[in-house]
């Protein structure tokens, strides 16, 4: 009985671990050193558009969509810690809120209810009055979704993003900041 109790425990930590910390985009964990992350992008036929040394923008496509995506590092280790995925930008507020909802059904079938959802916009800007993508510009457009370790938001840049974070390494990344910090001032 006690191994039994043991082995059930173990056996949910691994699925509550791989939930928290093994978030991942076509297959590729947010997880591993900088360069390895962009190998196995590479692989997958994205190309690297902008050579920032932390977080690096490469372009390429998931499906049939063409998308951009931001892998986030660590400044010392370079551990990977986050990615952005930005789908095409849209001209047009009923065609993103259109694409904007189709991925959150499609997030809310994978992880269930999010834990906190906004949908609104700020003064003098309201849904329906025809300035809707001014507003997303002048970030008075609040359309973003939160699970524990997954972000979908409209974004500034007329976009839809979806994020995927791995908590153990964003403490990483916090604790390498912090230290240069120090380091520095």
């Amino acid at each position: 009985m006690r191994k039994l109790v043991i082995i059930s425990c173990l056996l949910i930590l691994s699925i509550t671990s791989t939930n928290i910390y093994g978030q991942e985009f076509l297959g590729i964990k947010v997880d591993g050193k900088l360069y390895d992350v962009i190998a196995k992008f590479k692989l997958k036929g994205f190309k690297i558009t902008s050579k920032d040394e932390l977080n690096p923008i490469l372009e390429g496509r998931a499906g049939t969509t063409d998308v951009e995506l931001i892998i986030f590092s660590s400044p010392k280790s370079k551990t990977v810690f986050k990615f952005s995925v930005y789908l095409p930008k849209k001209n047009d507020w009923d065609a993103i809120k259109s694409e904007y909802q189709d991925y959150l059904n499609t997030l809310s079938e994978k992880y269930g209810t999010p834990k906190s959802r906004y949908d609104f916009f700020s003064s003098p800007y309201k849904e329906g009055e025809g300035d809707e993508m001014n507003a997303i510009a002048m970030e008075k457009c609040f359309y973003s979704a939160y699970w524990q370790s997954v972000s979908i938001s409209i974004s500034k840049y007329k976009q839809v993003k979806i994020s995927y974070e791995n908590d153990k390494n964003f403490e990483i990344n916090d604790a390498e900041n912090a230290k240069l910090k120090k380091e520095v001032f």
